[in-house]
């Protein structure tokens, strides 16, 4: 996220949002916190699955079995899609 859109967001939420998930309150500048922790995730994710392909290719030119790196593959799948979802929920906290 720009700081041009970080500020423009707090700009924005001029009170707190509720945190769905402890039930509390939570400050403008923690949700934008954990909208930037949620993006990193979500770019480490990318990373991890676009290896795990990778490992999948190379075990299947080599001849190998490929069933445990594809499980894997799919619980990848799976963490990254529960990030995308987890910043579409803090996402729309702000205004």
């Amino acid at each position: 996220m720009s700081l041009a859109a970080k500020e423009r967001a707090r700009e924005l939420l001029m009170q707190s949002a509720p945190d769905n998930h402890s039930g509390r309150y939570v400050s403008p500048e923690e949700t934008l916190r954990h909208l930037e922790e949620t993006d990193r995730h979500i770019a480490l994710g990318k990373e991890h699955l676009a290896r795990q392909r990778e490992i999948i290719n190379e075990l299947d030119r080599e001849g190998h079995d490929t069933f445990a790196a594809k499980q894997w593959l799919k619980t990848f799948l799976e963490t990254q899609a529960a990030h995308e979802e987890n910043r579409r929920v803090i996402a729309n906290r702000l205004p």
